[in-house]
């Protein structure tokens, strides 16, 4: 039988006191985390016209709640065979960061229920970063943890909620993290060091990045198989509007 709370007060009487290893963990995780979430919530800027960006050739459903389903679901149907790791490719002026934006927000509002925490790291946070070596994944979230004033996160904290799927990050700019300014690394390097991640991990990650930067960087046999990729449509006249 399934070793459950009610089976272990069956057996013990019901003054036992029953620990949960797993909600400890998550419980000291998200108090790691609170101040983050805090100011991600307070920091992250919102768009007042916020307008619902098109998945290329899909008319119906919401993309954005297709995104956040996606990036909290642990498991099911909301989730493609293997495929944590999620690009949105979008050119210039469609919205791909409103709705990187918009999806962590709601990320965050929905985080103690969906037992899922979200690392935001925006184009601005590369700057300080000259990679021309493996990607240093715990010193770019360091750093944009830093951004909106976390605190108390041990690296061995970080890696066991990486590993049981506690973290889902959003790398809103991908084309400029492997920008020169940033060293050699070869953006297909930068993201087969991402999907080695999500693949040894239950990490989900979202990545925007222009598509013309994609399709001339990333050789179609190149693509990991644990990614999916999403292309938004151009706004219409009155989407622009």
């Amino acid at each position: 039988a399934k070793l459950t709370e009610q089976t272990v007060r069956a057996a013990f009487g019901i003054r036992a006191t029953v620990l949960d290893l797993e909600l400890t963990i998550w419980n000291q995780l998200s108090r790691s985390f609170a101040e983050y979430l805090d100011q991600l919530s307070k920091g992250v800027p919102s768009e007042p016209y916020f307008v619902q960006p098109r998945e290329e050739y899909e008319t119906t459903g919401r993309l954005d709640k297709k995104l956040v389903d996606v990036l909290s679901s642990q498991s099911g149907p909301q989730r493609s065979a293997n495929k944590n790791i999620t690009v949105l490719t979008a050119s210039a002026g469609v919205g791909k960061t409103t709705l990187a934006r918009h999806v962590v927000r709601d990320l965050v509002r929905h985080s103690s229920v969906s037992h899922v925490i979200p690392v935001y790291v925006e184009a601005s946070h590369w700057d300080k970063f000259n990679l021309d070596s493996d990607l240093e994944l715990w010193d770019i979230i360091r750093n944009s943890i830093d951004q909106f004033g976390g605190g108390g996160l041990s690296r061995e904290l970080f890696n066991y909620g990486l590993k049981q799927g506690y973290l889902v990050f959003v790398f809103d700019g991908f084309d400029e993290l492997c920008s020169p300014k940033h060293g050699q690394l070869a953006p297909v390097d930068v993201l087969k060091s991402l999907s080695d991640i999500a693949s040894e991990s239950d990490a989900r990650i979202l990545i925007t990045t222009r598509a013309l930067f994609w399709e001339n960087e990333i050789p179609a046999g190149a693509v990991p198989s644990n990614v999916e990729i999403i292309r938004l449509a151009p706004f219409n006249k009155q989407q622009a509007h």
